[in-house]
């Protein structure tokens, strides 16, 4: 359901129109120019790579003991969703592809996955400590 989600996401962009594939290595338009859209977009697309990278680390979250081990694997995952996502973004008519939007999306996942290594490692602690006691 999520992937669905993310499809949209991407696609949703194109009802603007389709223009020839292109590429800028900044964000898409000069930032004064943006709108209040684009910018709630972009968020959007931050979170989401953000949750992409937390289910990539849990879903082998407990075979893989740490971040630096996962980080193969998440580098991979997320490089991979964001050039599919950059590569259809290429169409949209105006913007285009970005590289700068690539290497934000990409951080956004590596964040997700470290938080969720930093939740695992604080819930390993306090199941470590002595339960506290019942009345």
């Amino acid at each position: 359901v999520y992937g669905a989600y993310l499809l949209i996401l991407t696609l949703l962009p194109l009802t603007d129109g389709l223009g020839g594939w292109q590429i800028g290595f900044g964000l898409p338009g000069v930032a004064s120019q943006l709108t209040k859209v684009e910018i709630l977009r972009f968020l959007e697309l931050v979170a989401s790579s953000t949750l992409v990278g937390y289910m990539v680390a849990e879903h082998r979250g407990r075979v893989v003991e740490s971040y630096q081990e996962a980080l193969p694997r998440l580098l991979t995952i997320g490089t991979a969703a964001i050039l599919v996502n950059e590569g259809i973004r290429g169409f949209h008519a105006g913007h285009g592809a970005s590289a700068a939007r690539g290497l934000v999306l990409l951080a956004a996942t590596l964040y997700g996955g470290w938080l969720y290594y930093l939740q695992r490692r604080h819930v390993l602690q306090l199941l470590a400590e002595d339960p506290p006691t019942t009345l």
